[in-house]
């Protein structure tokens, strides 16, 4: 672009000005006053005075146009300067990667060692691919900077595959269209087909972070991403206090495939990135209503005054705050230590504004499993009052059953065809009467009836069962390329089914026919199907890794022999009508444990309490093979997040 052009005075009598009879002056060809003025310069006739100066009578002086010229820098010069930098660069790396002594100890030492925060905030692959440059050309070998960021008992992977912090632009081009396609089952944004890679992270870069550790390829590479985004989140929310889209959005991510980036030794991050994405919505003020929102910045001022008027609630906002709901409520019944964010009016007004403006096919999407997840949460609240115990003057939960399947059933009529047919959604309902006919299972206030049978009852127990079975058919049809891109929400109803299904093949109820249930789903035949599935995707979605890395689905494998292992004592002794006694289980009616408001399986906390040391479960095989690392790492993806180790540091939570 030219630079504008700097006037002067002329010294000498200018030259002719040609603007034309009752004209403007030429571009350049202003007088002095007029342009100090900054006003129009009108010339009547050629060499003569302008309008302007004619009639406050002043001298008519034209100004000689004096443009300013960057100096050219010779390209020996430019040259100079980048050599130099690079020298210095690569002295500073060379300095960097002397031989460091052996730790005293290995195995404790972090794989991934801590950066500042000033250096986190920016990216830190600019300088790693440097390095890997000035180090291919230096007399070192290659793989010395890599070495010194291992421990050095870890096994070393080939340094020249995918050892890469970030993945190369062509990669996140392939990366971005593989997460367009999972978005389509947890919509919670919209990506334009026009948006590429490049531009995304120009425009949101901790987003784009985020996307790219969903869908690398690469266990290394996705360890890596994992520590930056920590540290981005770290420094722009709490540090900087810098809320905004990008990072809400990231987070929304990160939370909505959690099961892709989840994995042994994996610092637990749910309960943390939930609370963070609540606490950036809030900051945002999408929450409220743009109304509501004005009342309260206006009431309490000081001053009068017209007040500004109130925002406009963009698509993506609320797209973004009822994926926020989604996600706490998700998170909140299967976790157990947060609540779920509020449900409002403006929530309501945000379903019907995105089914109404249709800017994304797959809004309606979200739409409907918001609403379908409203009802589980509601469902999940009586369950936990079950566990609880609601008291003697509030009702049985079980008399909201109708009400709850009544709602269910009318929403699913509400659907549009091609919606209904959506297997995410469909899993979703599946799931949600799961939840519903568990309602009172749990509770004892209703089990002693004067004809020693609770019809309604067995009635919902067999409901659960039918439901279950429904879900797991539905699961176990999809296409094998179809599940990595599942959100984790769907991982989640896997184990709580296996759990629900646990529960009822051991109850002690002697009116429940466990015959007619294991014919109608078998919980062993289910954990083999599990495991088998898992080896498949191990296969089909083949992740890189080095060696003594292992992907998520051998660890998904390992974990459904370990629960069928631990389980399967339990199954043997209630089908034969030896059914172990609750104190042996490790739960006892209304005092057990819970997952996502379900009662603990006694293996499971014995598990746990026997990889923390705890007394000898009976149930547990005397010479399995039983890893319980594994089942401390099954507990952050499958069971409670946090609760081998929140017991483990005596019952601090992340």
């Amino acid at each position: 672009m030219v630079p504008p052009p700097i006037f002067a005075p002329a010294p000498s009598p200018s030259p002719t000005r040609t603007g034309g009879t009752g004209g403007p002056a030429g571009y350049g060809r202003s007088c002095t006053n007029c342009s100090r003025a900054k006003a129009k310069c009108i010339v009547k006739y050629p060499d003569a005075s302008c309008v302007r100066c004619d009639r406050l009578g002043k001298e008519c002086l034209p100004i000689v146009a004096l443009r300013k010229r960057a100096p050219k820098k010779s390209p020996s010069s430019r040259t100079a300067k980048l050599e130099e930098k690079l020298d210095d660069l690569v002295s500073i790396l060379r300095g960097t990667q002397q031989p460091q002594p052996p730790p005293s100890n290995p195995v404790a030492q972090d794989p991934y060692p801590q950066q500042p925060l000033e250096q986190s905030h920016n990216m830190p692959s600019r300088l790693d691919s440097l390095a890997t440059a000035a180090t291919a050309s230096a007399s070192t070998p290659t793989n010395m900077m890599h070495a010194s960021q291992f421990p050095a008992s870890a096994p070393m992977f080939d340094a020249a595959a995918d050892d890469a912090p970030e993945p190369t632009p062509a990669e996140a081009e392939v990366y971005l269209d593989k997460f367009r396609g999972w978005l389509e089952r947890f919509p919670f944004m919209y990506l334009p087909p026009e948006v590429t890679a490049a531009s995304l992270r120009r425009e949101r870069p901790f987003l784009w972070l985020c996307i790219m550790n969903v869908t690398s390829m690469s266990v290394p590479q996705m360890q890596r991403i994992k520590v930056t985004v920590r540290r981005e989140v770290a420094q722009r929310v709490v540090m900087d206090h810098e809320p905004s889209m990008d990072i809400l959005l990231g987070l929304l991510a990160y939370l909505g495939w959690a099961s892709m980036i989840s994995g042994p030794d994996s610092k637990p991050f749910l309960v943390l990135y939930t609370q963070l994405a609540t606490s950036v919505l809030h900051e945002l003020s999408l929450a409220r209503s743009p109304i509501e929102e004005q009342y309260f910045h206006n009431c309490f001022k000081i001053w009068g005054g017209r007040p500004p008027a109130p925002k406009i609630r963009t698509l993506e906002e609320r797209r973004a705050l009822l994926a926020t709901w989604y996600c706490t409520s998700v998170h909140a019944s299967f976790i157990g230590k947060m609540d779920t964010l509020r449900w409002t009016s403006h929530i309501d007004e945000s379903i019907e504004i995105l089914e109404r403006e249709k800017e994304s096919p797959f809004d309606v999407i979200l739409t409907n499993l918001v609403k379908v997840q409203q009802i589980t949460d509601d469902a999940h609240h009586l369950l936990v009052r079950d566990l609880l115990g609601g008291g003697p003057n509030v009702a049985p939960s079980c008399l909201f059953r109708t009400a709850m399947l009544s709602r269910l059933n009318t929403l699913k009529d509400s659907m549009p065809s091609n919606v209904a047919a959506h297997y995410v959604i469909r899993l979703h309902i599946h799931f949600c009467e799961v939840q519903i006919h568990s309602t009172g299972l749990y509770s004892q206030s209703l089990t002693d009836t004067p004809y020693g049978v609770d019809a309604q009852r067995i009635d919902s127990m067999y409901g659960c069962v039918r439901s279950i079975r429904g879900w797991h058919d539905l699961f176990f049809s999809l296409p094998i390329n179809e599940l990595p891109g599942l959100p984790f929400s769907c991982f989640i109803h896997l184990f709580q089914c296996q759990v629900s299904l646990y529960r009822l093949a051991t109850t002690e109820d002697p009116a429940w026919d466990k015959d007619m249930m294991r014919h109608t789903v078998d919980l062993l035949e289910f954990l083999d199907q599990a495991h088998d599935r898992f080896q498949q995707l191990n296969q089909v979605y083949v992740l890189k890794t080095g060696p003594g890395d292992e992907t998520l689905w051998q660890k998904g494998c390992k974990i459904m022999r370990n629960i069928k292992a631990m389980w399967e004592p339990a199954l043997a002794s209630a089908a034969l009508g030896g059914l172990p006694t609750p104190s042996s289980q490790g739960f006892s009616g209304l005092g057990s444990g819970s997952v996502a408001g379900m009662p603990v399986p006694g293996p499971v906390h014995s598990g746990a309490a026997a990889a923390m040391g705890g007394d000898k479960n009976p149930l547990l095989p005397e010479n399995g093979p039983m890893d319980f690392n594994d089942m401390a790492w099954m507990t952050d993806v499958f069971g409670p997040w946090d609760f081998l180790k929140s017991n483990e540091s005596g019952g601090k939570t992340s």
